[in-house]
């Protein structure tokens, strides 16, 4: 029996897991280096002492455990607590020096409490690194690059999810297109350069007229999609006036300081209990932006 238990404690020292053991009363009776690493203290300021003090203690050098509380005292009697009142629990807990471990606790049929577990911070910040890869990659799919709007798939998608939306609970919306008027010229007469400057000015002034229920996207070009939840036609028009407006009223400057001013045309069309898909809705706008257009632009029809 004896040379098993050396066994057994050798194999503990050796070993990557950190263990831990406490008596009924939350006083550690036994613990290895990886554990004593995991609470920042060493290993004989550790045994013989409660589990409260050894916490204190730690924390009063800014070591071990990371606790975000205001008072230390009530999270130790709240750990305590929930130690009595489960008899195995699995957690993750994170220590100051950032690192971040699996742990596992069970109390024993003789009253004391084992406490295991693993150095999984690799494992954790490999999976923070993919968390904010994927949603760079979704803002990317999502996102049109220029204007920092969304793109034609992405505003098209939020439309549909209305569409389906209106139709289940029987709402309204109404839907704006809007295209820079003589964008051509812009290009043809400032260059790209400045034809991309005007694309991000008008992005960004719509969008501080919108509400944050509204969706604003580039269809492609010069040409816009907003899209106004429970809005009837009314709404949207007084909406896609004032865009109009501040559109007109404002001064765009380029890098060389040259002065470009910009107008808009737009057509507004409502959600219809016949339409089917946002197909017929655009379309419906497309034809009143047109008109706007023929009846001599800067001008807003539904």
């Amino acid at each position: 029996m004896h040379n098993i238990e050396t066994s057994l404690l050798e194999m503990f020292e050796r070993t990557k897991v950190a263990i831990a053991v406490m008596d009924d009363e939350f006083t550690c009776q036994y613990c290895n280096n990886v554990f004593s690493g995991l609470i920042g203290l060493p290993i004989d300021k550790i045994v013989g002492r409660s589990q409260g003090d050894v916490i204190r203690e730690a924390h009063s050098l800014s070591k071990g455990v990371n606790i975000e509380c205001e008072d230390l005292n009530e999270w130790i009697a709240d750990l305590r607590k929930n130690q009595k009142q489960f008899v195995e629990r699995e957690f993750i807990t994170d220590t100051l020096d950032g690192q971040y471990y699996n742990m596992y606790r069970l109390k024993l049929g003789s009253g004391e409490h084992v406490v295991f577990g693993m150095n999984i911070t690799e494992l954790h910040n490999t999976k923070d690194c993919l968390t904010n890869a994927l949603s760079e990659l979704k803002v990317l799919a999502t996102t049109d690059e220029l204007t920092q709007i969304y793109n034609r798939r992405a505003f098209m998608e939020v439309s549909n999810n209305e569409l389906d939306r209106a139709q289940r609970y029987n709402s309204c919306f109404s839907f704006i297109i809007l295209d820079i008027d003589h964008f051509k010229n812009i290009n043809d007469s400032y260059g790209h350069i400045a034809g991309d400057l005007v694309l991000k000015h008008i992005s960004n002034t719509i969008k501080k007229l919108l509400r944050n229920s509204d969706c604003f996207g580039r269809l492609g070009g010069e040409e816009f999609g907003v899209l106004l939840p429970n809005s009837d036609i009314s709404v949207a028009k007084m909406i896609a006036e004032r865009i109009r407006i501040t559109i007109e009223q404002q001064i765009i400057k380029t890098d060389d300081n040259t002065d470009i001013q910009i107008t808009a045309s737009q057509g507004v069309s409502q959600f219809s209990k016949q339409d089917k898909d946002m197909s017929s809705i655009i379309a419906r706008a497309d034809v009143l932006l047109y008109l706007a257009k023929n009846q001599g632009r800067n001008k807003v029809c539904s």
